[in-house]
This record gives structure tokens, sequence and C-alpha cells, in this order.
């Protein structure tokens, strides 16, 4: 079943614009987005949340037109690189934050120390944000985009400022969470390991412009333009079936 569907979106900021982008989301789906920097991948994040205004093309959500509805209203979740956590207020009231008009107190709280158990942060939930590593901040931030239980989650690079073995720690930790929420996911990320070890889709964008949206195996063995070839490390020989297996470390394949 489409969960987000889009539709020929033309949105400008500036000189920039993204260009007729049209594409669909399942749900339960995990996309990964990649592409060079500056490509309009949080642009248009930040479109399907509702912060940019569109110039043409319609935004699909559940099959409702959400083009033209403001972001609280829109029922997606979304993480940034950067956290973007309430620094005067401590983990349990940032993860809370969401619930407070949906919900009575005790179940604000059992709502919270669940979706924390799952991430492994119940034990600082009194601790204030600026005495957290960047990884419990990272897990602060994704706690409390998900547990107001979003249709949709959009993440703009959550993990890279993190070091490598947090990052695989968090990986297997979102992996787990989203399974268990049942959550459709659309995250941009310029880590292959993202895509080998949590999409089933994958988007690339260039100058505005999506350039392919298909499942892994199909853009390594058939990418659509050259760009994707480049970004995935293959000859560009359209038309020709490239057989391809990611690497994956027996240590990493067993933590999964």
């Amino acid at each position: 079943m489409t969960l987000l569907r889009i539709e020929n979106l033309q949105i400008q900021a500036g000189e920039f614009q993204l260009c007729d982008i049209s594409f669909s989301i399942s749900t339960g789906d995990y996309c990964i987005m990649a592409g060079e920097t500056g490509a309009g991948k949080t642009f248009l994040l930040e479109s399907i949340i509702g912060v940019h205004r569109c110039l043409n093309g319609r935004i699909y959500l559940d099959e409702k037109d959400i083009t033209c509805m403001l972001p609280e209203y829109r029922g997606i979740g979304i993480v940034y690189q950067d956290h973007a956590l309430f620094p005067h207020l401590n983990v349990f009231n940032n993860i809370a934050f969401g619930l407070k008009k949906q919900f009575p107190k005790k179940k604000r709280q059992e709502k919270v120390h669940a979706v924390a158990e799952a991430l492994k942060i119940d034990h600082i939930l009194k601790r204030p944000i600026d005495n957290l590593s960047g990884g419990e901040k990272q897990r602060v931030a994704i706690a409390r985009a998900i547990v107001v239980r979003p249709r949709l989650l959009l993440m703009d690079e959550p993990f890279s400022a993190l070091d490598p073995l947090t990052r695989q720690k968090m990986r297997r930790l979102l992996r787990r969470v989203i399974r268990q929420h049942r959550m459709t996911v659309l995250h941009i990320s310029h880590d292959p390991a993202d895509m080998w070890l949590l999409a089933n889709k994958v988007a690339y964008m260039h100058e505005g412009r999506l350039l392919q949206f298909d499942t892994l195996e199909t853009m390594l063995n058939n990418p659509a333009h050259e760009k994707v070839s480049e970004f995935f490390g293959r000859p560009s020989n359209r038309g020709k079936r490239i057989r391809f297996f990611p690497p994956r470390p027996a240590a990493t394949r067993e933590a999964y």
C-alpha cells in the first residue's frame, strides 16, 4: 500500500529549484536518499514535512493531499543531523515534548520509558542534554521523533557525526525499533553501509532532480544515469547486467 506519493513537485528557494520530483513509498519501506552535497535532499525532506511552499505538484500521504497542510498536522516526524534538541529540558522532557497535548502524564511516562528502553537510553532520562555524548543525543532525537508514532519518519544524515563503532550500534538499534513499530522511513545518507544494512529502496538526486528511485539491486545492476554509476563505483555500461554483492564482514552480518 502506498504511503507517500509525490507528483511533479516543483519548489524554489532563491536560485535553487526542485524540478518535477515524482516517486512513491509503500508502507514499511526504508528508503535511503543519496546524492552530492547541494543536490536538494534536505530541501526535499523539508518540503515533504511542509517547511517550503510548492510552486507546482502535489504531495499525498495515505492518499490524502497534504500539499498545503501545516507541518504539525501532517503526522510526519523528522530527525536532523544536529539533533535539534531543547537544551533547557532533560532527556525525558525532550522525548515527551510532542506528547503533551495528546496524553495524560501517566500515559506519557509509559510511552517515553518504552521507546527509551528500546533505544537503550532509559538510564539517562533525568540527565540534562549538555551532559550527553553525540550518540546519546542522536538516540534522544530519534526517540523524540518516533514516540509520537508518525506515519512517516524523515531522517537527515542522523549518523554522520558519529564514530564508526557508534554508527554500527545505532544502525542495529534503529533497525530493531523501526521493525518493532512498523515504521516507514525516508533517510538521507552518504554512507553505503546504511544502504546495505537498512534500505530496501534507494533514491539518487542531482542538482534538484531525482535521477533514479528503485531497489538497491536494480540501481547497482542497471543505473539509469552516469551519476548513479559513479556513486556506486560501477562501470557506466547501461543496459548490461552487473553482478554485485555488497561486502558485509562476518561480525557485522551476525550482529544484524
